[in-house]
């Protein structure tokens, strides 16, 4: 199994199609958009630049908002994420899969001396429930500033899944 996810590249299962988003749309026009595609995240972009990413979160948080200030209207802009975690597209599997669903940090609790850094005794298997990555589920695919596609835990999961046989 390693060595087809070390032979795989994100380019190999990278989504080529995906919903875009303006940051001067309206939060409910990005909800009817999202809805309608099937999609869980628009990529928001900027001319050919991704600048931010929506899912069904921000926008119904903002919906939500709005009901203790009904004088401002939200955009797309306002609520989106911009602080993103892109990827190559010719990043092999195995590395992505290492990042994007264990932290290392918290399933080896050890600085760079090898000392260990946390209190108190707790089994690989206590460790690893506990070490769930913090990325999100979807990935924009970036190269050079230019949006490639996206990939999801799930398209990843999927493709695992089918190798095991």
């Amino acid at each position: 199994m390693l060595n087809k996810l070390n032979k795989t590249l994100v380019s190999d299962l990278m989504q080529a199609n995906y919903l875009t988003l303006s940051p001067d749309m309206s939060l409910s026009q990005a909800l009817k958009l999202l809805c309608e595609s099937g999609a869980s995240h628009g990529m928001v972009k900027d001319q050919s630049r991704l600048i931010g990413v929506l899912s069904h979160q921000e926008i119904l948080r903002g919906l939500w908002s709005a009901e203790f200030d009904s004088s401002n209207q939200a955009f797309v802009r306002d609520l989106m994420q911009t602080q993103l975690t892109t990827v190559s597209s010719c990043q092999p599997l195995a590395q992505l899969l290492e990042t994007w669903v264990v932290d290392r940090q918290k399933l080896f609790p050890v600085n760079d001396m090898a000392s260990l850094i946390c209190s108190g005794y707790q089994s690989y298997e206590e460790r690893l429930r506990l070490a769930g990555s913090e990325l999100p589920e979807l990935l924009p695919v970036v190269e050079e500033d230019k949006l490639l596609g996206v990939l999801t835990r799930q398209q990843l999961g999927s493709w695992v899944a089918t190798q095991m046989g």
